[in-house]
């Protein structure tokens, strides 16, 4: 198994896209809004939202095998964060709706993005890409005191992902 390194200038790129790709769908929202030419109205009834967005940072202080720790946790080593959760929706055609939704967390590699376009009198089209990395321990775990094979590079991972397309034509009267 190889280890990939990304280096901070892949890092920064990735987050400039995603920060560029957020920045839009925010522009998107502002948009619809202008369109209006009204103020969203807020009742005391309903405090329902609809599109929002939630930021996060972590991190992890490892000791003694650092790679086990990231096995187990699932955590790199080092500080993460990112836009832990992102939703928005708009109306298409007064019966459509289109929605995206997503998450990126920097430093841990965990993506995943979903858009889904849908109309009851015609059908939906939902896409999506989901990217994780899962971390193993080179020296497999064994407790100090036994003989075992050092591996040079024993901080293992691969990065795992999928995307996938769905469509449906849903005519009523077909």
């Amino acid at each position: 198994m190889k280890t990939i390194r990304t280096g901070r200038k892949q890092i920064w790129q990735l987050a400039s896209t995603t920060s560029v790709l957020v920045g839009a769908i925010m522009a998107c929202g502002q948009t619809s809004a202008e369109q209006t030419n009204s103020a969203p109205s807020v009742s005391s009834e309903s405090t329902e939202l609809v599109n929002w967005i939630e930021m996060g940072a972590g991190g992890s202080l490892q000791t003694g095998d650092k790679a086990q720790a990231r096995q187990q946790t699932g955590l790199p080593s080092n500080a993460f964060g990112g836009v832990t959760g992102f939703h928005y929706e708009e109306a298409v055609d007064k019966k459509g709706l289109f929605s995206a939704d997503g998450r990126g967390i920097f430093d841990n590699h965990d993506y995943d993005f979903r858009l889904s376009l849908s109309h009851p009198d015609y059908g939906y089209i939902k896409t999506g890409f989901r990217q994780y990395r899962e971390y193993y321990d080179g020296t497999g775990g064994l407790a100090t005191g036994y003989p075992y094979v050092t591996l040079k590079q024993n901080d293992l991972y691969i990065d795992r992902g999928s995307a996938f397309l769905e469509t449906a034509l849903t005519l009523p009267d077909k």
